[in-house]
């Protein structure tokens, strides 16, 4: 009786040993394949990208005359949001972008305070 209650426990520390990080892989992989086509279909245009859910823009909203916007950063990469270009030196957004409407507005914002 000792000898099967061996076998089975040798048998399901190999099973555990092998197929758990076994599976875990293939999960990783499965996952990772689908972020791969997520990001496949967003630069082909076929799902819109995260970011270009930023519909109003900082110079609207300032109401910027455009030989200031053609100087501006945000209104040069539009596809960046301005928060994210006008960070401080240690990576820290401004205290003027965590008080602008368009920060406020962006889904980004409605996540940190949720």
């Amino acid at each position: 009786m000792e000898s099967v209650s061996n076998a089975v426990t040798l048998a399901l520390g190999l099973l555990v040993r092998l197929l758990l990080p076994v599976g875990l892989t293939l999960g990783v992989a499965w996952l990772l394949r689908r972020l791969d086509r997520r990001w496949r279909a967003e630069a082909t245009g076929q799902i819109p990208a995260a970011r270009s859910l930023q519909v109003l823009r900082c110079w609207v909203l300032n109401d910027c005359p455009e030989e200031q916007r053609s100087r501006c950063a945000a209104y040069q990469q539009q596809g960046t949001p301005c928060w994210q270009l006008f960070r401080d030196h240690h990576g820290r957004l401004r205290t003027s972008c965590l008080d602008c409407e368009v920060f406020r507005l962006s889904p980004v914002a409605e996540a940190v305070r949720g």
